[in-house]
């Protein structure tokens, strides 16, 4: 029951619960939300309700850093999601060095002792900019015709 109330969470918490109509997206609060009871009493019954609660905060919080949230009936992209579903390298090194950058660098230093080296990210972020730099300014632009 928890992988498939973490499933549904994600679904229902995620900007694809837009696809769904008022009333399905309502059921499927209604269904997380009691799965999410039961989960509640019967850690509690076991004497784990402490850890179950902390457990249950940290995974919120990844998901909101990885993917995105709800706000005021509006969600928010995380900058880390947009990385990770790029579809090119200016897709993927946007969020990273553009408006969001320092948001997505605090992000990923949250995550530094799960095996993720923000450093190594920043560099290569650092890396990709200077390339782009570097041919832009290789390539010919249109005052250079006057020149010659």
């Amino acid at each position: 029951m928890k992988q498939l109330r973490t499933e549904l969470g994600k679904e229902l918490f995620s900007n694809a619960s837009e696809k769904y109509p008022g009333t399905v997206r309502r059921v499927m609060y209604d269904t997380w939300k009691n799965m999410t009871d039961q989960l509640d009493a019967a850690a509690q019954k076991a004497g784990v309700a402490d850890d179950w609660t902390r457990g249950k905060e940290k995974y919120a919080n990844y998901i909101r850093d990885f993917y995105g949230n709800w706000e005021r009936g509006k969600y928010n992209q995380s900058p880390i999601d947009k990385v990770l579903k790029g579809q090119n390298a200016s897709e993927i090194m946007e969020p990273l060095s553009g408006k969001s950058a320092q948001q997505a660098r605090d992000l990923l230093r949250k995550y530094r002792g799960y095996g993720l080296e923000p450093q190594e990210v920043i560099g290569d972020v650092r890396r990709y900019l200077t390339n782009q730099k570097i041919t832009k300014f290789a390539s010919p632009w249109k005052w250079d015709s006057r020149f010659c």
